[in-house]
């Protein structure tokens, strides 16, 4: 089974796959979970995700390769799949402000400051510096759970 920093690392390789496709046309903004503005009604993966806007969070959701646990998960919301939501099964169908949090804890194994360090900050940085700065984080924790173990 693989550790929370594996899943981690390999959703960013994901990421990084999609932002690398020659055409790429989706945007980086950390004031948005993930929103798609198009004027006519492609998904938002169509046309190299033109039109699609998401913070490091909303990247990692919309490209990752893990199922959120438990009760948690994203999705495009409404019919013209405009926004990306966290959303939440533990009982009747409900969007949770705060889901990105809960959701990183819970697939990343990551702690609320980690969740805070990764996601709520660098908001006049570009998604390849994010990428890069998860890298480093990643490289970083493995190193402290290292020397922890020793």
């Amino acid at each position: 089974m693989k550790d929370g920093l594996s899943k981690l690392e390999i959703d960013l390789d994901a990421v990084e796959k999609v932002v690398a496709k020659k055409g790429f046309k989706g945007r980086f903004d950390m004031y948005s979970w993930g929103r798609h503005d198009s004027l006519d009604e492609h998904k938002p993966a169509g046309r190299n995700f033109c039109g699609t806007a998401a913070c490091l969070a909303g990247w990692l959701a919309i490209c990752g390769k893990h199922e959120f646990k438990g009760n948690w998960r994203a999705e495009w919301y409404n019919p013209t799949h405009s926004h990306l939501h966290p959303v939440g099964y533990d009982g009747p169908f409900s969007y949770r402000s705060d889901g990105y949090i809960t959701m990183a804890m819970e697939v990343y194994g990551l702690s609320v400051p980690d969740v805070r360090l990764l996601f709520c900050s660098g908001f006049d940085k570009s998604l390849k510096v994010k990428l890069r700065e998860a890298r480093r984080f990643i490289a970083r924790k493995r190193t402290e759970r290292k020397g922890a173990d020793e």
